[in-house]
């Protein structure tokens, strides 16, 4: 597998290839991670190999290399668009005729450059098999002209320590809504915030994850206060006690292609507020059931309420389903992905 990051960096994609990975080598089969030695915000600061949890991870300084005999690649994420490991990876999908497979975590739907997008398009068409991570995804990918007859949808897993670890206990104190992401434009932290600020709710808005855009988080920074408290990027325990006593997990991002963390939530019992931008998270929430679909800040505001009423039903209906989000089966379908590809049919 390829990933332009990977661990200990832990956002979507590199968690996607972190668990897959893992269980396909349970499942019994031989697997290399390789990524560069970057961070979100440093580059080159990673050691060139390692083991994580009995995977083999080969990091590159530059670009990427593949070396000795393998069956297939898999690709995954294209979001850094000018990058030497982009322009391989489009090469390789042009010129070789090794076995391929992509799953673009939403990657190919941000608007970009005509030249790009014709590049994106011709290397998708290329590709043996590409998944998306939802129905929502291929759809959005369909209308801006991908091929889709090569595609499965094959949805993102759960960690087995969402369903196994034990109800946490708070690190915050009184009610809160929890805002889980990296810290960047396209997760639209800002509208939440401008939008509990504006209401009447005696709540707090908790934003945790990496600072990925500086910039961004500089205009987040002055608004920071009692109300609006930032955490950074948190540990695994904190993470789950966050999740376990939030009133909601809050995300109004611009896109989503299926979000892990709305699934994590909802394996805790935590219902979800979502904007109708998020994508795939809107495929997840179903409005009034297990959490709200919100187009502004008077229904953010509503749903906030509503959460506050209603929790106890809405974190049943939450829960309810989640056991088929486990990675086992994530990695079993695409197990069989890569056995079709390798038989060639």
């Amino acid at each position: 597998m390829l990933t332009p990051l990977f661990l200990p960096v832990r956002g979507g994609t590199e968690v996607h290839v972190y668990n897959l990975a893992k269980r396909l080598i349970g499942l019994g089969v031989q697997v290399e991670v390789h990524t560069s030695r970057d961070t979100y915000t440093e580059r080159g600061v990673l050691p060139p190999e390692e083991e994580i949890d009995g995977i083999k991870v080969v990091r590159h300084s530059r670009g990427w290399e593949l070396k000795g005999d393998f069956d297939l690649a898999h690709f995954h994420n294209m979001h850094r668009m000018f990058t030497l490991w982009n322009a391989k990876t489009v090469a390789f999908f042009l010129s070789s005729s090794r076995r391929k497979v992509f799953t673009p975590h939403d990657s190919m739907i941000t608007e970009r450059p005509p030249p790009v997008r014709w590049l994106q398009r011709l290397m998708i068409s290329r590709a043996d098999r590409w998944i998306a991570v939802s129905e929502w995804e291929r759809k959005e990918m369909a209308k801006r002209g991908f091929r889709v007859d090569n595609s499965v949808v094959i949805n993102n897993g759960v960690e087995d320590e969402a369903f196994e670890l034990p109800r946490q206990d708070p690190v915050i104190e009184g009610d809160y809504l929890l805002f889980l992401a990296r810290i960047s434009p396209e997760k639209n932290q800002l509208f939440a915030i401008e939008c509990l600020n504006r209401s009447g709710l005696n709540v707090k808005l908790v934003l945790a994850g990496e600072v990925r855009d500086r910039a961004y988080f500089e205009r987040i920074a002055p608004l920071l206060s009692d109300k609006v408290i930032y955490l950074g990027k948190v540990d695994q325990r904190t993470k789950y006690s966050l999740i376990d006593n939030a009133l909601a997990l809050v995300l109004t991002s611009l896109m989503e292609a299926e979000p892990i963390v709305v699934k994590e939530a909802f394996v805790r019992g935590t219902p979800a507020i979502v904007k109708d931008t998020a994508g795939g998270a809107v495929e997840l929430v179903k409005d009034g059931l297990n959490g709200f679909v919100v187009r502004d800040c008077e229904s953010f505001e509503r749903a906030v309420r509503e959460v506050m009423r209603n929790r106890e039903e809405l974190s049943k209906n939450a829960r309810a389903g989640t056991e088929t989000f486990r990675w086992e089966y994530v990695a079993k379908r695409t197990l069989e992905v890569y056995n079709e590809v390798v038989k060639g049919s």
